[in-house]
């Protein structure tokens, strides 16, 4: 899943996580399949949530609350295929 753009980077549960809401190119079926046309997605809204604990093993470096944001989109940029994106059931 491409993540075009990132809408809302925080931190929650007592900046413990970070949650993550964001527009993945080509996530969401627009038009089913038929005998003649493929189908077609489109962009949808996506949230995760990723660990404090994993950012800082993943730079191998503590990391204070004000650095976090531009630390969570280093972290996106390299694992955005690996993380467990889930569906916002809202219009995009």
């Amino acid at each position: 899943m491409y993540i075009e753009t990132i809408d809302e980077i925080y931190l929650v549960n007592n900046d413990k996580e970070v949650y993550v809401k964001a527009i993945a190119e080509d996530a969401k079926l627009i038009r089913s399949q038929t005998l003649l046309d493929p189908p077609e997605y489109g962009p949808a809204y996506v949230e995760t949530f990723i660990s404090i604990f994993d950012l800082q093993e993943f730079f191998d470096q503590d990391i204070s609350p004000e650095e976090m944001i531009s630390y969570t989109e280093k972290y996106l940029e390299e694992l955005d295929d690996d993380l467990d994106w889930k569906f916002i059931e809202e219009d995009y």
